[in-house]
């Protein structure tokens, strides 16, 4: 039974959460009685999960063609049963997507493990890395500037998915390739955002290459050790939020004069404020925009 914190939701939620301009969900409301919001003292509609979840349902049918006048014919259990239909068709990604938007709203683990479920009997881990969760994590984004969710879903969400990647990387037990080339991952000081990290940490472990995982909140003395562990370290990192944009800059140089001075070490960059690592112009240190671009350049 899902478990009904977030229970209200007003038509911008609806807007934000399903793609639907706000204008077109008052136009099917009103020529198809699609929903039956419930308006208080100032005609401010309100909806409930119900609602929500009839939307998803509504907008997983409309993009596989179906017309709106035809699905609002539909009794609320044929267009569920039809969701199931093509689900179990393989149309998987953008159900499991909106499964992934309830059980954050109502922090409903249950509906994230069943829906982990159905995906992993498809598919392997990897690729629902790319084509759910990914993308899943890219909607939460715009979501959390629009002021719809609360740190709690996203905090709540990312755990989940954070456990996903570390069940996974531990399943990768291995020969490593080569003891003296070694990777490093790790988050500066107050960065906290580490799904990046581990998903580099995954890609690393499948090509059987020596990582280190030190993960969150790592202050660039605490690296100073590790150079000498051996001649070729690739250093690699995510900076989302830290270091502040003001202290960027020391923060590179700092490090390059700390760790990658005289040595052949390389710090990798990725995250929102990787654009900026070019400008600086610092040796050895370079950005990434995605995974793949890491790997290849990594492996060149």
């Amino acid at each position: 039974m899902l478990n009904y914190i977030q229970s209200s939701f007003t038509i911008k939620d609806l807007e934000n959460l399903s793609g639907i301009k706000a204008h077109t969900l008052r136009i099917w409301e009103k020529r198809y009685e699609l929903f039956s919001p419930v308006r208080d003292e100032n005609n401010i509609r309100s909806y409930d999960l119900a609602s929500l979840q009839k939307l998803f349902n509504v907008v997983f049918l409309l993009n596989q063609g179906m017309k709106i006048s035809h699905i609002a014919e539909m009794p609320r259990h044929e267009i569920s049963s039809t969701v199931k239909r093509y689900v179990l068709e393989n149309e998987v990604e953008s159900y499991a997507i909106n499964n992934l938007k309830l059980a954050m709203l109502n922090f409903d683990s249950r509906l994230f493990s069943e829906t982990y479920q159905l995906l992993i009997k498809e598919k392997p881990f990897k690729e629902i890395l790319y084509s759910t969760f990914f993308p899943f994590l890219y909607q939460i984004g715009l979501l959390w500037q629009t002021g719809t969710l609360s740190p709690a879903h996203e905090h709540f969400i990312s755990n989940l998915i954070k456990q996903k990647l570390l069940l996974n990387i531990e399943k990768l037990e291995f020969d490593i390739s080569n003891e003296n080339e070694v990777y490093v991952l790790f988050l500066p000081h107050k960065e906290i955002h580490e799904i990046g990290l581990l998903a580099v940490n995954f890609e690393l472990k499948l090509l059987s290459k020596n990582t280190i995982y030190l993960g969150e909140s790592i202050p660039v003395q605490d690296l100073v050790e590790l150079a000498n562990k051996a001649p070729n370290i690739h250093f690699i990192s995510y900076f989302t939020i830290y270091p502040e944009d003001e202290i960027l800059h020391d923060y590179l140089s700092d490090f390059q004069k700390s760790i990658l001075k005289g040595r052949a070490h390389k710090l990798w960059i990725g995250g929102y404020k990787a654009r900026f690592v070019s400008d600086f112009n610092l040796e050895n240190v370079s950005s990434f925009e995605n995974i793949n671009e890491l790997i290849k350049k990594i492996s060149e």
